[in-house]
């Protein structure tokens, strides 16, 4: 993994050595192991900061061809590159290194844009061919690619800080994205919170001319008639673990050490497992746990490794390393982003990272296989006439869970969606009325783009349930999950892959059927079926337990940290800027036990936090007005 950045000038003046420096030194936590920049042809820049996975020596970057035409900067990681390169070399095509990064080159000069669909991998790249700057995120949107355009310059960073950092760039806040972020705890595609600025979605491509006109399309999708038409049992079962176990092997190649991340949970105990099966010594794993027996997994992870055989390491993360670590977390936030458990996991990098270079997670089982409960509530709701669902509240505990369509007797689609919907917003109309202030609450009322709703259209001709699981694999986990687990780990100089979001398998898992994913009418039923071998039993038949932190026993007013938050929120940035009320927090502040809302106190720091990072320069020049 990597950090990109670079740009084009639409009237050809060159950018000098210091200015693409000073982009690229914002990311050098994500590319500590060294920095490199290339200048084609005046006012085209590309730069990058890498951290050395394959080909640490003969791969550092930007690549060119052999002609030194086409130039490419490019972050992540192409896992079938082994492949690709044997066919070109086939072709007649001439490497120089051993790296997967100038394999796409190579790919571009055989195949133009459409090479991008031939990857298998997680990345964001810029490819210069001579003429136009072609742009590409992965299909999950693992890794992430920002972008501003104006009439002057088209300016590109794996994070908003080095776009940021660009000469003569002001930001501006957008408000309709604060909006969303406290709609959704984070701001979807392709929205950010600078006005102007935006991110590819995933699976989309960019096209930037050298005039300045600029083309953005989708160029990977889940194909409607491949989704669903699965429902053999057996025939499911057995090709969820090849498919998974192919997918992992392929995943473990490096020149580095690599680990696994094992809280214990179904899904990092399925990769783990598999990763055994195919090491030539025991694999690194690595878990947490918080005081709270309630909130601890770390049993349920020894378990697994110790059936097999992993060399585990695990430690306890308290409010005493949640107070170390927060300050760090919130002064390097340049966007506001409100998950909480950004906080341990930045924690378990930070241990992983210790003695390895790469990791695999867990990621996306539970958007793969309804992992969630309110998947099961959904298929519930579906089986409830219309006139009965305002009371459904009253009878979903007593009504049978069903996974089978036959049952779906009142199949009202738009219903569900809005049910769903809700459980992704964290907050009410009411709740986010009371917290805004003036300049937010201006205007709330009025219409503006929530991508959400799109993703919702993209999938309408789904079955529902895979409706469901693909609105929250283009949405809930590429934008928030993801983005948690790039975040913290880059901010550790870690590269984290996720075996589950193989494209490939991804592919395979949308054919499941609805009674296959959720057999048995229970979460993740086919996935525990079919690894039910490798796992300790109290491992595959547990449920599911969230990796959020205690917040709310840590702000509360004798916790640890409430000192900390109430310093921080005491003059308040947004309050002073008309985005939040004041009484509000305050209520907040003075919430105690259970009745203290850990969760909003966070989206509140971070909030301020970012707003005094943009006032005060630590991602750019210091700005006068945040709000216009």
């Amino acid at each position: 993994m990597c950090g990109i950045a670079g740009m084009i000038d639409f009237e050809r003046r060159p950018m000098e050595a210091d200015e693409i420096r000073k982009m690229l030194a914002t990311l050098i936590h994500r590319g500590p192991d060294g920095e490199g920049w290339e200048q084609p042809v005046p006012g085209v820049v590309l730069g990058h900061r890498r951290l050395s996975i394959i080909d640490v020596e003969g791969g550092r970057q930007p690549i060119s061809n052999e002609t030194g035409k086409i130039w490419i900067t490019f972050n992540g990681e192409i896992f079938n590159y082994r492949a690709l390169r044997e066919e070109l070399i086939g072709k007649g095509h001439t490497f120089k290194t051993k790296s997967d990064t100038e394999v796409i080159v190579h790919l571009y000069e055989e195949e133009g844009t459409s090479c991008v669909e031939r990857l298998n991998g997680q990345f964001a790249f810029a490819l210069w061919d001579g003429e136009r700057l072609f742009c590409a995120r992965d299909p999950i949107g693992i890794k992430p690619f920002y972008y501003y355009h104006d009439r002057e310059r088209f300016l590109f960073g794996s994070e908003p800080r080095a776009i940021l950092a660009a000469p003569g760039f002001t930001p501006e806040i957008d408000l309709d994205s604060l909006r969303l972020y406290f709609r959704y705890r984070y701001i979807p595609a392709p929205r950010t919170a600078y006005r102007g600025m935006k991110k590819l979605r995933p699976g989309e491509a960019l096209i930037v001319e050298r005039d300045g006109k600029r083309i953005c399309y989708r160029y990977w999708d889940l194909a409607a008639d491949a989704v669903e038409d699965l429902h053999d049992f057996e025939s499911a079962r057995s090709n969820l673990r090849e498919t998974l176990e192919a997918s992992v092997e392929r995943q473990m190649i490096s020149d580095v050490p690599i680990a696994g991340f094992l809280s214990g949970g179904i899904d990092s105990s399925c990769i783990v497992s598999l990763m055994a099966r195919h090491a030539a010594d025991p694999v690194r794993t690595f878990a947490i746990g918080f005081p709270d027996p309630k909130h601890d997994e770390r049993a349920f992870a020894r378990a697994v490794a110790e059936k097999v055989g992993t060399d585990h390491h695990d430690s306890v993360f308290g409010p005493d390393d949640a107070r170390e670590a927060i300050p760090d977390l919130l002064d390097h936030l340049d966007e506001p982003f409100g998950d909480g458990s950004l906080i341990p996991t930045f924690g378990l990098c930070r241990q992983v990272r210790a003695r390895a270079k790469v990791a695999l997670s867990g990621d996306g089982g539970d958007e793969l296989f309804a992992g969630y409960s309110r998947y099961l509530r959904s298929m519930q709701v579906m089986a409830v006439p219309p006139w009965l669902r305002p009371f459904w509240h009253l009878v979903r505990k007593k009504w049978p869970v069903t996974a089978d369509p036959a049952d779906w007797k009142y199949p009202d689609n738009g219903g569900v969606d809005r049910m769903f919907h809700h459980f992704m917003t964290r907050t009410s109309d009411r709740e986010r009325s009371r917290l805004y202030g003036p300049a937010l609450r201006e205007g709330s009322g009025n219409h503006f783009e929530d991508p959400i709703a799109d993703v919702f259209e993209r999938y309408r001709n789904f079955p529902p349930l895979a409706r469901l699981l693909a609105v929250d694999l283009h949405s809930l986990l590429s934008e928030y999950h993801l983005v948690k687990v790039d975040r913290a780990s880059m901010r550790a100089s870690l590269e984290v892959r996720v075996p589950f979001l193989d494209v490939e398998f991804v592919r395979a898992a949308f054919r499941l059927s609805p009674e296959l994913r959720l057999h048995g009418g229970q979460t993740k039923g086919l996935l525990r079926k079919a690894m039910k071998d490798l796992l300790p039993e109290t491992v595959a038949r547990r449920g599911k337990m969230g990796f959020g932190p205690p917040l709310k026993y840590w702000f509360a007013g004798g916790g640890k940290l409430a000192g900390f938050v109430r310093e921080r929120l005491e003059d308040s940035l947004a309050v002073k800027e008309g985005l939040l009320n004041r009484g509000a927090i305050d209520a907040l502040l003075r919430g105690s036990g259970r009745k203290v809302k850990g969760v909003q106190i966070w989206r509140i720091l971070v909030l301020e936090s970012w707003l005094r990072g943009v006032r005060d320069g630590r991602f750019t020049r210091p700005v006068k007005s945040l709000v216009s």
